[in-house]
């Protein structure tokens, strides 16, 4: 997790984890808050998607869903080896 500080706008992007798909997804704040909000509008839930850090730019969340792959890896291949 980033330890640098930062403002959140609607421009930033946000890095997702989804445990059952087991995939990533990167999209702007604005689109996962206008999800969230049609969600709690409709009373159902829409995927399972975590958010697991912030980013200002999109390539700076190309990033830090790199390292959190990389994070993954080790952590998955500490439980079976």
């Amino acid at each position: 997790m980033s330890t640098e500080h930062f403002s959140i706008t609607s421009e930033s992007y946000v890095i997702l984890w989804s445990p059952h798909r087991k995939q990533f997804h990167i999209e702007t704040v604005d689109d996962r808050l206008r999800r969230n909000r049609r969600i709690f509008k409709l009373g159902k839930p829409e995927g399972d998607f975590i958010a697991l850090d912030y980013a200002n730019s999109y390539a700076e969340a190309v990033e830090k869903q790199k390292g959190f792959e990389v994070q993954r890896t080790s952590n998955l291949s500490d439980q079976t080896g």
